[in-house]
């Protein structure tokens, strides 16, 4: 599972997070099945909407945002992500419990977070 930490302006450099350097995101990032997550591990935007809505969105909410891909996300759009890793603004994480780790949340809190995802992709009312 990779991970970009995100910021209304752009991407967010993981290891100087307050910097004013911003990259922008490819909009594939989002096309392939990422979704993003706020500061508290929760899904609280439909990616695909237009970065305009995205954006707002964000900016209402608490960060830092994470933009999240699994391996088959990651696979499909890989130039982009070694890219952006090689700039370190993406990293791998081993497995959700590491992800939640990362945010500060429950690993149990982002299972469901992610089962809820997988459901309204399922019924197709996302």
């Amino acid at each position: 599972m990779e991970y970009v930490q995100v910021h209304p302006t752009g991407l967010v450099n993981l290891k100087d997070p307050n910097s004013k350097t911003k990259w922008l995101a490819a909009e594939a990032m989002r096309g392939c099945g990422a979704i993003i997550l706020d500061g508290e591990g929760n899904r609280f935007v439909d990616e695909l909407g237009r970065r305009d809505y995205v954006s707002g969105e964000m900016a209402k909410g608490k960060g830092p945002f994470r933009l999240i891909l699994n391996g088959d996300a990651f696979r499909e759009i890989e130039w982009h992500c070694k890219h952006y890793v090689g700039r370190n603004l993406m990293k791998k994480v081993s497995s959700g419990k590491d992800l939640a780790a990362e945010i500060g949340c429950s690993a149990d809190h982002l299972s469901e977070t992610f089962r809820k995802y997988r459901d309204c992709a399922k019924k197709g009312t996302d």
